[in-house]
């Protein structure tokens, strides 16, 4: 692996704990539906979506193209997500 391909994967183990964090943390105030649970994953798409029009309008044009990457894996990694979500 290079890299680039080890980044990624500390990156998004990372990014997991911190996820699987926020998911503990809001159920140990109120559980999730099952409807919440299955909105998990394109929630997160739309709110990336609302950040990078936000940079975008400010001009802050990194923040924007890294938004938009963002938004990309999100979309493309939802059924990860849905695992996550589902405690997998």
């Amino acid at each position: 692996m290079d890299e680039q391909g080890i980044l990624q994967q500390v990156f998004f183990q990372r990014w997991r704990e911190v996820f699987n964090g926020v998911l503990a943390g809001y159920g140990g105030v109120t559980a999730l539906t099952t409807a919440e649970r299955e909105a998990v994953p394109m929630m997160l798409v739309v709110i990336e979506v609302i950040f990078t029009a936000f940079f975008s309008g400010k001009g802050m044009m990194d923040a924007a193209r890294s938004g938009v990457d963002m938004t990309n894996w999100l979309y493309n990694n939802r059924s990860v997500l849905r695992q996550i979500v589902a405690g997998r």
